[in-house]
C-alpha cells in the first residue's frame, strides 16, 4: 500500500471518528434537553393538580332560608381574600349572588347573599373563618386551603 492510500485511510478514519463524536454528542445533548422537557412538564402538572386542590367551602344561613345552603370554591391563588372569592363565586354557575357596600376607611361589606339583605339599624352578616369570628373584614381575610368560611344573618 502507498503511502497516499494510507494517508486517505488515515484522513477518512479521522473524519469517521469526529461524525461519531459528533453523534454521541448529539445525542447525550437530545437526552439531556428531553429529561429537561419532562422535568418541566411533570412540574407544570404538579403546579396544576396543586391548584385544582385548593379549596374553599362557603356555607350561608339565613332566617329567610330553612336551610343552610353550601357552595365549594376554588382558590385563584395562595392568600385570595375572602372579597375576590366570594366575587367570582357570585359571577359563576352556583345561583350565589352577593352585593357589597363600602364602609369608609374600613373596606367593604355585606349587604345582601342570595337576595336576603340587611337592615343596617338591626342585622349584618357575621363572617366566621373555621368556626371563628372573623376579626377582619371581607377586603382583608385571607384564605387557605380548607378554609370554612360560615356567613350568618344576625340580628342585634
Amino acid at each position: 500500500m502507498s503511502s497516499k492510500h494510507v494517508v486517505r485511510i488515515e484522513n477518512a478514519l479521522k473524519s469517521v471518528t469526529i461524525i461519531l463524536i459528533s453523534a454521541v454528542i448529539l445525542g447525550v445533548l437530545a437526552a439531556v434537553l428531553m429529561n429537561v422537557l419532562n422535568e418541566n412538564k411533570v412540574t407544570s402538572e404538579i403546579k396544576q393538580v396543586e391548584k385544582q386542590t385548593q379549596k374553599v367551602i362557603v356555607k350561608v344561613a339565613s332566617a329567610q332560608s330553612s336551610s343552610e345552603q353550601e357552595y365549594e370554591l376554588d382558590l385563584e391563588t395562595d392568600n385570595e381574600v375572602l372579597e375576590s372569592a366570594l366575587d367570582r363565586l357570585s359571577k359563576g354557575t352556583t345561583g350565589f349572588t352577593l352585593t357589597t357596600a363600602d364602609f369608609p376607611g374600613i373596606g367593604k361589606y355585606i349587604v345582601t347573599i342570595n337576595g336576603v339583605t340587611t337592615n343596617p339599624s338591626t342585622q349584618f352578616w357575621e363572617i366566621s373563618h373555621n368556626g371563628n369570628p372573623a376579626q377582619v373584614g371581607i377586603s382583608e381575610l385571607t384564605l387557605s386551603d380548607g378554609d370554612v368560611i360560615d356567613l350568618k344573618l344576625v340580628t342585634f
